[in-house]
């Protein structure tokens, strides 16, 4: 269970990269725009094992990404976990800016809150509900500076996103802090696709297909890096698909694949609402 654990928060992880893409296309306005709503399901081994939902919000150069999810189907029954994460910050002339990021889970009924806001110029602060004890504090040797253009988990999709509409490409290398994890993302877009209806999303459409590797900096659990996430030549790297849901909008995340070494972990878009109104049929129906 702990490998699966750590699969699935990995699985999520990436899940979050580019939820936020379809903001990040829009252009500013003074006037807050319709809330866009997009819901993902998670298989690993053909396995409905999580699902995760999100609000994409933006007002002028500010935004909020909010979101989360639980296990379900068999993997439910023996472990129940549940996660919400927000993710605020602006996007200006020369780039998204992190202002901060929210991450509470439940598990076992036991509830954990994480608060890191970003303060500019490398320097970061972090807020853990229930406490770190002094012993648990030493063991995370967190760095005493980030890069200055250091992104959360999610609000890196808006970077990627920008970085495709304005030069046709996901490209470039993006630092990323969790408050717990220093890495860094590279994408690279490998082309174009036409996806019908795949997998348990009901989208048909032209897709924008990227791919990105980690490299890991620091607050990796050493003794767990026999679970090979990213960064190994022996997998290959995790792929994304974008694709515009209705002439207007700005691209989405649609499917999500990545190789582990429990199977393959793939992410389908199963809902997405724009101003209230549904920009999908009916999807097949998945395990609950």
């Amino acid at each position: 269970m702990m490998k699966l654990r750590r699969i699935l928060i990995s699985g999520l992880r990436v899940a979050a990269l580019c939820l936020g893409s379809a903001l990040a296309l829009a252009q500013p306005t003074a006037a807050a725009e319709p809330v866009l709503k997009l819901g993902y399901d998670v298989y690993l081994g053909g396995l409905n094992i999580f699902y995760f939902d999100a609000k994409l919000e933006r007002e002028g150069d500010r935004y909020v990404i909010s979101g989360g999810g639980k296990t379900k189907g068999l993997v439910r029954l023996i472990w129940r976990w549940e996660v919400s994460a927000t993710a605020k910050g602006r996007i200006n002339g020369t780039g998204v800016v992190s202002h901060s990021y929210d991450v509470a889970t439940i598990r076992k009924k036991k509830h954990k809150l994480l608060r890191l806001a970003f303060k500019g110029r490398g320097k970061y602060a972090i807020t853990r509900t229930p406490p770190d004890s002094p012993r648990k504090r030493r063991k995370r040797k967190l760095p005493e500076s980030i890069p200055a253009e250091t992104l959360d988990p999610v609000s890196v999709s808006l970077a990627v996103a920008g970085a495709l509409a304005r030069g046709g490409s996901c490209g470039g290398r993006f630092p990323i802090f969790d408050g717990n994890r220093r890495y860094d993302l590279t994408f690279k877009k490998v082309g174009e696709e036409v996806l019908s209806k795949p997998g348990f999303s009901n989208f048909s459409g032209l897709t924008h297909r990227c791919q990105f590797a980690m490299k890991r900096i620091s607050g990796f659990d050493a003794k767990r890096i026999a679970l090979r996430f990213w960064d190994e030549e022996k997998h290959q790297p995790p792929q994304i698909w974008l694709g515009r849901l209705k002439k207007g909008l700005p691209l989405v995340p649609i499917q999500f694949q990545a190789e582990f070494n429990l199977g393959y972990l793939i992410i389908y878009l199963r809902k997405a609402e724009y101003g209230g109104r549904s920009l999908l049929a009916s999807a097949p129906r998945a395990s609950k």
